[in-house]
C-alpha cells in the first residue's frame, strides 16, 4: 500500500515535471546513457594501453590522469 502511494506519487510528479519541461525527459533518458557509455570507453581505453603499451609503469598513471582531467571536463 505503501509502496503504490510512494510510486504513485513519484509517477505524479515525474508526469508533472516532464510536462512542465519536456526537454527534462530527454535528460532523464540520454545522461545516464552517455555517462556509461563514457565511463565503458574509459575502461576499454585503459584495458587497452594496459594490454599493448610496454610501458605500463607509466602509461597507466598518465592514462587515470587523462580520464580524471577528460572526466571533470565532461561533468
Amino acid at each position: 500500500m505503501l509502496f503504490g502511494l510512494l510510486f504513485g506519487l513519484l509517477a505524479g510528479l515525474l508526469v508533472l515535471v516532464v510536462c512542465i519541461c519536456p526537454w527534462l525527459l530527454w535528460a532523464l533518458v540520454l545522461l545516464p546513457l552517455v555517462l556509461v557509455v563514457c565511463i565503458c570507453s574509459w575502461v576499454l581505453l585503459l584495458l587497452w594501453v594496459v594490454s599493448v603499451c610496454p610501458w605500463r609503469v607509466v602509461m597507466v598513471p598518465l592514462v587515470l590522469v587523462w580520464v580524471v582531467w577528460v572526466g571533470m571536463w565532461w561533468v
